[in-house]
């Protein structure tokens, strides 16, 4: 008698769905990684020494147009976890949020620019800044974001972004020429709320766009 035919093996066309876009699904977190990475130790850089050329920063050991060496990296990795946030918390959530789009992303990153040279001309007075960056997060986040998830991020990145400034400061690393609170400007937490909005609707773009 001849035995059956045996199944268990798995030909191509078999596979699960998921296994076939895991590769497409893992270039796209990577080309995110790299691509913010870059904008971040070239981007952020030129935006740091906006504050550095303006009186607003002073770095302690400087190296190069008045700025440490930890520079381009500090800001590599710090538009990773920023522009990452987006996408992870869809994820995390199961909430896809609102599809984002180039103009979001030129949007979002030219209102980011937009606060970091303001923070730099008119840092020294803090209520205006914070009033100013307030304004443009807000316009930020409802063209770009517009959800809840966006306003929890934002105040993560705020908390977070403040706190290792602090930090940094009480290290003696650099310091603000006119602090307003632990040795950082009182603005300095919306100028994040406005990166979280900028950098995350670039990360968003480069994983779901």
């Amino acid at each position: 008698m001849r035995s059956a035919r045996s199944f268990t093996s798995t030909t191509p066309s078999s596979r699960p769905r998921a296994e076939v876009a895991a590769a497409p699904d893992a270039r796209r977190w990577l080309t995110a990684i790299l691509t913010l990475a870059l904008f971040g130790a070239t981007l952020g850089t030129a935006l740091d020494a906006v504050h550095v050329h303006t009186g607003t920063t002073a770095y302690a050991h400087p190296v190069l147009f008045g700025q440490a060496w930890w520079v381009p990296p500090l800001f590599a990795s710090a538009s990773v976890a920023i522009g990452l946030g987006r996408p992870l918390a869809a994820r995390l959530l199961g909430r896809a949020g609102r599809a984002v789009s180039p103009a979001m992303v030129a949007q979002g990153m030219g209102l980011f620019v937009a606060a970091y040279v303001a923070s730099g001309l008119v840092g020294e007075d803090p209520w205006l800044c914070s009033a100013l960056l307030a304004a443009l997060f807000v316009v930020g986040w409802l063209r770009c974001d517009g959800s809840g998830v966006g306003l929890l991020l934002a105040a993560l990145t705020a908390i977070g972004g403040t706190a290792v400034e602090m930090a940094l400061v009480g290290a003696g690393a650099f310091a603000y020429l006119h602090p307003s609170i632990g040795g950082v400007a009182v603005w300095l937490p919306l100028l994040y709320c406005c990166a979280s909005v900028g950098v995350g609707a670039l990360g968003g773009w480069l994983v779901d766009g």
